[in-house]
């Protein structure tokens, strides 16, 4: 009986505050749709993409050899116990003339029947249209993609002979387009040859080379695909398959430096001066001269963090992974706090029922049922809802962003339990709590108490009644309204709190906004000064660097490697420059300390050392560090300032403190350049830089704007649909947290409705107290967003990249208009309530 009258009570009390059950309901389903769809986002995006690679087989290990692989060597990788199948490539950069008649770098792959039609092999290509290649003059296109041009089908190129001289060919037709787990980015790929960037990509067969050795060894590893390539299990498989391959590569290494050198000697002797140094008894000394000039081959062992699109992808999924472990906590948060708002002013309106029913003999825990199943059945259906909708929505909208930057396969979505149960069940558990912990407090009491109302806020004199001046000039509802704000302490406070909440929310993703934005004007417009690098080879270097002082308005050659930090006994990889001209450095590098903007000068006796690295592993000014480099001399060196950069990290050293710490004279064989070249004649000017002897890579800051841009964009994108959440929130939060402040205040507005107040002025006396409220939580919410976006700022910082440290004033004013413009519309929607207030039934009420 008392289970069946207590849910008739649930469904009443539902039905007659119907409004506030669809507060909880609403604030529950935003908080779990937002925190369980976010959080969901990048397992989604990982599952998408590991799917893609299992499916088309993608290389788990490249090999690659200085003196070229064979069929041997394959058999050698294949007898391997981790190994699940591997394949032999040739490949070649060459360029090609387009049907426009302009030059291009096409990469041309030659792949295995298997691989190259889809048949099981490695790096399966997938045809899109048209169809696979049936002898040496065809060859499939990768499918578009921005920075590829289109092929359409019966395209012919023309194969520039001095760059194809491995492929047998004068000219590929394109019979089929198809796509390839190697390239999915927009990032674009380098190369030593024209303009430096790889325009096309090609797949063809074995037979359009000319070569008898291969340059890769592709091969994909047993339980790899039942692994999630972005996990710590998979790169676990990799590295011990990598430590295993490294001991066969020192076998292989040496077989074919013994066939490479029996193929010099007999290919010496098959010469003319091979047979006459025979007659004449030379040919051991002959033998030796051609095995002198080999150089024993190297194996590089890589794995598909050697692919630019996998980096890209692993990166930007970071990115979303880091903001979606910080921000939506805080968002939960202001949620929780609405709930507790809600329920506190429920359980508060029905003191008298609680009374009532204490003393008809039920039990504190069938009257606290009542409130739990209330707030329970709103908090379960609204999260929910929150999980089908955030679930689907939020990865399928973000993930979609990335199809700026990407050619993805089908989105894959999944039920993730673990992430889905812990916010769905972290919200009602919060919703019951509070309203437990609000019941609570009123069981306390005895019931005669309770059946009592309780006693209004008795009126004190505020602070500003001291200030006669103003307070003797203020209207008389000016004068209620400051009374009821500082007399309602609670509600200023819920209210406050509440909206200021959501206003840090909005300028943290505007904030964020900003951060990401900021790097690439910062990096290439404020500090790095020069445009163009250009990497010199180790020897014949005097054409290329007559051409780079002839050719470009200014450049300063240093020296750059590759060296390491030791911090907690790991070592941490940072680059080494050494000007060769320290005073004209500054020209060329602006560094400064980011905060004061003072500038740092570099001296012989210390290094100077970036901002992002100096943090990461707790490093300033005046320590000293153990600097290690790429030939494994190590040294400790002092750490005399620490400077501003967003992008990789770097350390700073005059010759003569590198030759002291190291005892070798620095080679510079990289140009930093400021060449003056219109961005339109880039491509032009890059070509002829890398036909010059010397010249190994060159590269224009462009290229790299133009990648990080693109990065950007998809970024604010994800920021984007942040601070539409954060918008809605705010929406909710001020919406329900009015309706309570007109709940609890029925009689008074009866009351000066019964004294003559026009709707309008009961609007204006009633929306006055909100607006100020909502100024002051905005005003508090700004503060607070500042630290909030510090804090979301750092957490989403991955290793090679620093955002910015600094919120337009641009951001401030958005968060602070939207925040006021949704207290207006609440306002004008909650106007029609006012005048619905029935006058003599609320004067009966007691407030």
């Amino acid at each position: 009986m008392v289970v069946k009258t207590l849910f008739k009570t649930v469904l009443r009390e539902i039905r007659g505050s119907f409004g506030r059950f669809a507060a909880i309901f609403a604030i529950t389903a935003l908080g779990v749709g937002f925190l369980a769809g976010l959080l969901s986002t990048a397992p989604d995006f990982y599952r998408t993409i590991d799917d893609y690679y299992d499916s088309d087989r993608f290389m788990d290990i490249n090999i690659k050899s200085t003196g070229g692989l064979t069929s041997e060597d394959l058999d050698a990788v294949k007898s391997e116990s981790y190994v699940e199948s591997a394949a032999l490539y040739k490949v070649k950069d060459a360029l090609i003339k387009n049907s426009d008649g302009n030059d291009s770098v096409a990469r041309i792959f030659g792949c295995d029947e298997d691989s190259l039609n889809n048949k099981g092999g490695v790096n399966n290509t997938t045809l899109k249209e048209g169809r696979y290649p049936q002898n040496e003059t065809e060859c499939l296109a990768l499918v578009p993609n921005p920075f590829l041009s289109q092929p359409a089908l019966g395209t012919v190129y023309e194969l520039n002979p001095e760059s194809s001289d491995a492929i047998s060919v004068k000219s590929l037709t394109v019979v089929g387009v198809a796509e390839s787990p190697m390239y999915m980015s927009v990032e674009k790929e380098t190369t030593d040859i024209g303009n430096g960037k790889i325009s096309l990509v090609l797949f063809t067969g074995y037979q359009t080379f000319t070569t008898d050795y291969y340059t890769d060894i592709y091969l994909t590893l047993k339980g790899a695909s039942a692994l999630n390539t972005f996990y710590d299990e998979y790169e676990t498989l990799r590295n011990k398959a990598v430590s295993s391959l490294k001991n066969l590569a020192k076998v292989r290494e040496n077989k074919r430096y013994e066939e490479l050198t029996e193929i010099a000697e007999k290919t010496v002797l098959a010469t003319p001066e091979g047979q006459a140094a025979i007659q004449m008894g030379l040919a051991e000394e002959l033998k030796q001269q051609a095995v002198s000039r080999i150089e024993k081959p190297v194996w590089y062992i890589l794995d598909r963090d050697t692919s630019v699109s996998f980096v890209s992808l692993s990166s930007n999924a970071e990115k979303v992974n880091s903001i979606a472990k910080v921000f939506p906590v805080f968002f939960f948060l202001v949620a929780a706090l609405v709930a507790l708002t809600t329920m506190t002013r429920m359980v508060d309106e029905q003191r008298t029922e609680i009374g009532t029913l204490k003393a008809l003999g039920y039990s504190s825990v069938a009257i606290t049922s009542k409130y739990l199943i209330y707030s329970g059945v709103a908090a379960i259906l609204g999260g929910a809802v929150g999980l089908a909708i955030g679930l689907y929505l939020l990865p399928t909208v973000i993930i979609n962003v990335y199809h700026i930057m990407y050619r993805l396969p089908e989105i894959k979505l999944a039920f993730n339990a673990g992430i889905s149960l812990s916010a769905y069940g972290a919200a009602v558990l919060c919703i019951l709590v509070s309203t437990l912990a609000a019941v609570i407090s009123n069981l306390r009491e005895v019931p005669s108490l309770l059946m009592l109302p309780k006693a209004p806020k008795s009126g004190k004199r505020i602070l500003l009644e001291k200030v006669p001046f103003i307070w003797k000039k203020m209207k008389f509802t000016h004068k209620v309204t400051a009374r009821n704000i500082f007399r309602y302490k609670k509600r200023f406070l819920m209210t406050v709190i509440g909206i200021a909440g959501c206003t840090a929310l909005l300028l943290t993703g505007f904030g964020l906004k900003d951060a990401i934005g900021a790097i690439v004007p910062e990096q290439y417009e404020n500090l790095q000064l020069y445009d163009l690098s250009v990497e010199l080879s180790d020897s014949d270097t005097e054409e290329a660097k007559l051409y780079i002082n002839e050719n470009f308005n200014d450049s300063l050659f240093i020296y750059a490697q590759t060296g390491k930090i030791a911090d907690s006994g790991e070592d941490f990889e940072i680059n080494i420059y050494v000007p060769s001209d320290v005073s004209d450095f500054k020209e060329f590098v602006n560094l400064r300390e980011r905060k004061s903007q003072k500038p740092l000068k570099l001296t012989d006796e210390s290094v100077i050392i970036t901002e992002k690295f100096a943090s990461l592993h707790g490093i300033k000014a005046g320590d000293s560090v153990t600097l290690k480099t790429k030939s494994g001399k190590t040294s400790e060196v002092k750490v005399g300032g620490v400077c501003e950069n967003y992008i990789h990290s770097f350390v700073y050293m005059t010759p003569d403190c590198y030759q002291t710490h190291f005892e070798e004279t620095p080679i510079y064989s990289t140009a930093l350049v400021k060449s003056g070249v219109d961005e339109k004649a880039q491509d032009d000017a890059m070509k002829k830089l890398l036909k010059l002897n010397g010249v190994s890579s060159a590269s224009f800051s462009s290229s790299v704007i133009e990648s990080f841009s693109n990065m950007i964009k998809s970024i604010n994108y994800i920021v984007l649909v942040l601070i539409l959440s954060a918008g809605m929130l705010a929406f909710v939060v001020l919406y329900n947290l009015t309706n309570i402040n007109i709940s609890e205040r029925t009689k008074e507005i009866a009351t000066i409705k019964v004294l003559g107040f026009y709707d309008r002025e009961v609007n204006s006396y009633v929306c006055r107290e909100t607006y100020i409220l909502s100024i002051i939580g905005t005003v508090l919410g700004l503060v607070l967003g500042i630290f909030l976006c510090k804090y979301v700022v750092l957490t989403a910082e991955i290793e090679m990249v620093m955002f910015g440290r600094k919120i337009y004033p641009v951001s401030f004013f958005y968060a602070a208009v939207i925040t006021v413009l949704f207290t207006v519309i609440v306002n004008f929607a909650l106007s029609p309530r006012l005048k619905k207030i029935d006058m003599v039934e609320s004067m009966k009420s007691v407030d």
